[in-house]
């Protein structure tokens, strides 16, 4: 038996990414990401797991507020479309940060675990309290309506929003449930538990245990 990893605390992901890449070239890899925000008016947990092999296959869980959840159960996918996947991810980990525009009350995370042909790693923790694409249009926004002059940003690359961005654009390609009520969502957080019982099992709070295969 694997031992229980549910009270790990995740490492520093390394600046070049470690052996990420190793997910490019095995016959078996399987990623599994959470993600989201935390700041003074709460924040989100989302969820990715990913597993490529001779087929692939995609769950995920986007937790942006009752109205815009929705829950993605063990898409099948072929193994071609899982390993474009696996390489977007991959390529958004491993590009390195550029810097910032502003800074954000919004702390934004990425908490990662990845396997190859068996081999596992992580879990490995990002994190960044710069703007987010989104903040930047927002806070431009208001500048507009206010007849301020909206200020000229130069596009940087936050590898935290990179990696973000690339799960949300996944998760979003495939078809998911919307969840629209508190039911809805604990049903879909329960059988989000039971998907990661043969593998990566992700809880809530969040923490993460490995789990025999």
């Amino acid at each position: 038996m694997v031992p229980d990893e549910s009270s790990t605390v995740a490492a520093p992901l390394p600046a070049d990414g470690g052996d990420l890449k190793c997910l490019l070239g095995t016959d078996h890899g399987r990623i599994h990401i959470q993600f989201g925000y935390r700041g003074c008016f709460g924040g989100s947990d989302n969820d990715l797991d990913l597993d490529v092999s001779s087929t692939a296959f995609l769950s995920g869980h986007r937790w942006t507020g009752l109205s815009t959840n929705d829950s993605t159960d063990r898409v099948a996918l072929d193994r071609e479309t899982g390993q474009g996947y696996l390489r977007r991810l991959v390529s958004a980990f491993l590009k390195q940060d550029e810097g910032a525009n502003g800074w954000s009350t919004t702390k934004a995370f990425v908490r990662v675990s990845y396997s190859c042909g068996g081999v596992r790693s992580g879990p490995f923790m990002i994190e960044t309290d710069t703007t987010s694409p989104e903040e930047e249009v927002a806070f431009d926004e208001v500048f507009s309506r206010n007849s301020l002059p909206v200020p000229v940003r130069r596009h940087v690359y936050s590898r935290v929003h990179g990696v973000i961005a690339v799960a949300k654009a996944i998760l979003a390609s495939v078809p998911n449930t919307p969840v629209n009520s508190m039911e809805q969502l604990e049903t879909a957080r329960q059988r989000r538990d039971s998907l990661y019982e043969n593998g990566i099992r992700v809880r809530h709070d969040p923490v993460e245990r490995w789990n025999d295969p």
